[in-house]
């Protein structure tokens, strides 16, 4: 398909043109604009949703009860993570996203009680599946090595234990 131009053009059909190649850039970039605030509002509301499943998971009094509550804030960072690798979240808000995870990642796996329910919580080979895929996609391994291992240790002793 090629473009040309009808020698019976008028001035206005190409003003015409201009105007709607205008209207175009302008619409993309609105469309820009509009997935970086709504990655800044995905954002806090993942900040929000992971800092309240921290705060029930530290103030758990029995060992059930924090069990669960790993699951929950668990949970909220398996959906953090897929947001992060399927592009549902961009620029600055997923460097922050994906840092914010990666800290509390590396605080579970150092916490020894929560490092040994990880094994626990997988009920299935999905289970931590975006999780995985978050911990294997970061570049700083020394960072996250040991969370790497922690959940190659879950995943092990989960599967040699059914």
């Amino acid at each position: 398909m090629t473009f040309t131009l009808e020698p019976t053009a008028s001035a206005a059909d190409i003003v015409s043109l201009l105007v709607a190649l205008v209207a175009l850039v302008v619409s993309l970039m609105a469309l820009h604009r509009s997935d970086r605030t709504g990655s800044a509002g995905t954002l806090v509301s993942l900040y929000d949703s992971i800092a309240e499943a921290w705060r029930r998971f530290l103030q758990a009094g029995t060992d059930s009860d924090q069990s669960f509550e790993l699951a929950e804030l668990l949970n909220r960072l398996e959906v953090a993570c897929a947001l992060s690798l399927g592009q549902g979240i961009h620029g600055a808000s997923k460097e922050l996203l994906d840092d914010y995870v990666e800290n509390s990642l590396i605080a579970i796996v150092g916490d020894p009680g929560a490092s040994k329910s990880l094994g626990r919580l997988q009920d299935k080979p999905t289970t931590f599946k975006y999780l995985d895929r978050f911990i294997r996609g970061r570049k700083r391994w020394g960072r996250m090595g040991d969370v790497r291992s922690a959940f190659e240790e879950a995943t092990a002793s989960d599967s040699s234990s059914g």
